[in-house]
């Protein structure tokens, strides 16, 4: 499902994280982070909107904050008590140059990477990541990880 051009590139994510299977489709500009779909153990969630599916455990998806290279989607799932508590975060970043960026599943202290389509702009980078570890190094600055510094 990758589209991208030179700066632009739409990618989707997939992987298993605290016993769930994630999908996550995203848009890498230099200018923003969107995310275009999500799915959580097959199930759809429309973006931008709170929604409940049907089923005792079933999660509700809303996307809490979103900033320049940085998405954040908040997971709340059903409580013994019927409330609806917050469970994991999905965190979709862009690199700064764009067309190319990761996403991960946050629960507590554990992270749990999502891995990108083969074939995409994220996947070579995540390789070239890999093989140089000190040139890609992360800087955080308030809590927005940048890339690529």
């Amino acid at each position: 499902m990758t589209e991208s051009s030179r700066v632009v590139a739409t990618t989707s994510y997939s992987g298993s994280a605290f016993e769930r299977e994630y999908s996550v489709t995203a848009k890498h500009t230099p200018w923003k982070t969107t995310v275009t779909a999500v799915s959580i153990d097959d199930v759809e969630y429309p973006i931008g909107r709170r929604t409940t599916s049907d089923g005792e455990d079933a999660p509700e998806v809303e996307i809490r904050a979103s900033g320049w290279l940085m998405a954040r989607l908040k997971v709340r799932r059903r409580s013994a008590d019927g409330s609806m508590e917050a469970q994991e975060e999905v965190y979709v970043t862009s690199a700064v140059a764009g067309g190319a960026g990761e996403v991960e599943v946050r629960k507590d202290l554990d992270v749990v990477p999502l891995l990108p389509e083969d074939g995409s702009r994220s996947e070579a980078r995540e390789r070239r990541r890999a093989a140089h570890p000190e040139r890609y190094a992360l800087v955080v600055w308030k809590g927005l990880p940048v890339a690529n510094v």
